[in-house]
């Protein structure tokens, strides 16, 4: 067991990482107001620690399991690197011509535009970044644990600060600097964590909270809000089925 841990120390590194930034998110989140209809500063870093929780657990499992079973850390492969990227550029190249010819056929609508609130910014925002953990997906070898682990992580740094809808301060004693910042990426690229990854959820961060916060204000709460507004729901629905047929194309690669 000493031997494997050795060998796969930065599996290791990385799962125990995600559940330390987890459990200190959580501290922090935990003295923080969720408010009413979970729409206060503490809301969302709360369910981002539980994910990184869950996440981190996750990664634990998977490695005490190959430790146990093969004694070997057994993570899906990602396909060879010119089948990833012209994978990755094929779906990219997809989503634009859907662009090009759905983006005339709404701005011929004239009032589409008056439909577009809070709830289409956030699912907007969420299918950018899930888009980006689908890329990561194909173009990386490392675990869907850790590449899911890497969004959430830019999403935590990125809430750092005052919450610019109530003055309150999140993860106090916390201040993001250029070293900061260079060392974050460092123990990330040694760990294994994407740094594109954490650098999407940094910049997306400040838009997905608000965009949520304030479609949960307006909707007392209700999530269906989602489900109600057309333009939100089918943003929602292709983000998801993107993010299946990426793990599903990863699997398959995999064999």
């Amino acid at each position: 067991m000493i031997a494997f841990l050795r060998a796969h120390a930065r599996a290791v590194g990385a799962a125990i990482v995600t559940l330390l930034v987890g459990a200190a998110a959580f501290h922090f989140a935990a003295g923080l107001d969720l408010g009413a209809n979970n729409t206060g500063p503490g809301a969302v870093p709360m369910a981002l620690s539980i994910g990184l929780l869950a996440l981190g657990a996750l990664q634990l499992a998977g490695i005490a399991r190959s430790a146990l079973v093969d004694n070997e850390v057994d993570f899906p492969a990602a396909a060879p690197a010119r089948s990833r990227l012209a994978t990755f550029l094929a779906a990219v190249a997809l989503l634009i011509a859907a662009a090009m010819v759905v983006g005339p056929s709404l701005a011929a609508a004239q009032d589409w535009v008056v439909h577009f609130g809070p709830p289409e910014f956030f699912a907007w925002h969420l299918a950018v970044l899930t888009l980006g953990i689908v890329a990561m997906l194909l173009l990386s070898t490392a675990s869907p644990a850790q590449v899911a682990s890497s969004a959430l992580f830019g999403l935590v740094l990125g809430l750092v600060g005052i919450d610019v809808a109530t003055g309150v301060t999140r993860f106090p004693g916390i201040e993001l600097t250029f070293m900061h910042g260079l060392l974050v990426a460092l123990v990330a690229r040694f760990l294994g964590f994407s740094i594109v990854l954490i650098a999407m959820g940094f910049a997306l961060a400040p838009q997905i909270d608000e965009t949520l916060r304030r479609t949960l204000l307006l909707s007392n709460g209700d999530f269906s809000v989602f489900a109600a507004r057309p333009i939100a729901a089918t943003l929602l629905a292709a983000a998801l089925f993107v993010l299946l047929a990426g793990g599903l194309l990863r699997r398959g690669t995999a064999r």
